[in-house]
């Protein structure tokens, strides 16, 4: 990763990156939700649409077959998506306000800051379809991605 802060005149900007790369993670799901004919009640992505049609289709989703492609439903590299990623952990704008503003009205600091959490994710494998953490297992558990969250503060000292 990489974390960093500058300031400048009462003005700083934290912010700290977060990259994994050269990994692979393993979609545990992917044989209900791409399908290829198996559990035709369990919803499915659009990548189903992409299946094996007609000869010299060219396409990693085998052909749908009516009850199940059950060579499908095996462990293959089909499920195997690579784990690269770069992640805006964490950016934080603030102002502390200066110590002679501060004095007059007898407060020892005063801050304000904006910060962001998980503003921006850049995934080097466009079929990962979510969160690339998925920690010493590398196996997804549907996981989604960790949410976007902006906040607001004041911090006072007396």
């Amino acid at each position: 990763g990489l974390t960093n802060t500058l300031t400048y005149k009462g003005f700083s900007l934290e912010f700290q990156f977060n990259y994994q790369y050269g990994n692979l993670v393993q979609d545990t799901w992917a044989s209900y939700y791409l399908g290829a004919g198996f559990n035709a009640a369990f919803n499915k992505i659009y990548r189903v649409l992409d299946r094996w049609q007609k000869p010299g289709d060219v396409t990693d989703i085998p052909k749908y077959i009516e009850g199940g492609n059950k060579s499908f439903q095996s462990f293959s590299t089909v499920y195997l998506s690579k784990g690269d990623f770069i992640r805006l952990r964490n950016v934080q704008l603030g102002y502390d306000l200066p110590k002679s503003l501060l004095s007059k009205i007898k407060v020892e600091s005063a801050s304000f800051y904006v910060r962001g959490v998980n503003l921006w994710t850049w995934v080097g494998d466009k079929t990962l379809g979510w969160d690339p953490e998925q920690g010493v297992s590398s196996q997804t558990n549907l996981d989604v991605l960790i949410p976007k969250t902006i906040t607001f503060g004041v911090n006072l000292g007396f």
